[in-house]
C-alpha cells in the first residue's frame, strides 16, 4: 500500500532520500506544520523535481522549505 512520506528538508544534502519515479508531491513552507502547504502537484520524477525546488523562486510570496511524496 502507497502511503504519503514524512516532509523531506529542501537542501541538497536530502536529494538521495527522494526516489526517481512518478508520483505526487506537495511542497510546505514549514516541514513541522503539514497546514502550510504551497502546492500539489503530480511529477514524472520526484527527484527531478525535487532538485527543480532547491532553486529559490525569488518572485514567488512564500519559499517552500519541504516536500512530502507519494
Amino acid at each position: 500500500m502507497r502511503q504519503w512520506r514524512k516532509p523531506v528538508e529542501l537542501s541538497p544534502l536530502e536529494t538521495w532520500r527522494i526516489p526517481n519515479s512518478a508520483g505526487v508531491y506537495v511542497l510546505l513552507e514549514d516541514a513541522a506544520k503539514l497546514g502550510s502547504v504551497l502546492k500539489i502537484a503530480p511529477a514524472r520524477s520526484l527527484r527531478e523535481t525535487f532538485e527543480r525546488e532547491l532553486a529559490p523562486d525569488l518572485a514567488a510570496p512564500a519559499q517552500p522549505r519541504a516536500m512530502m511524496y507519494f
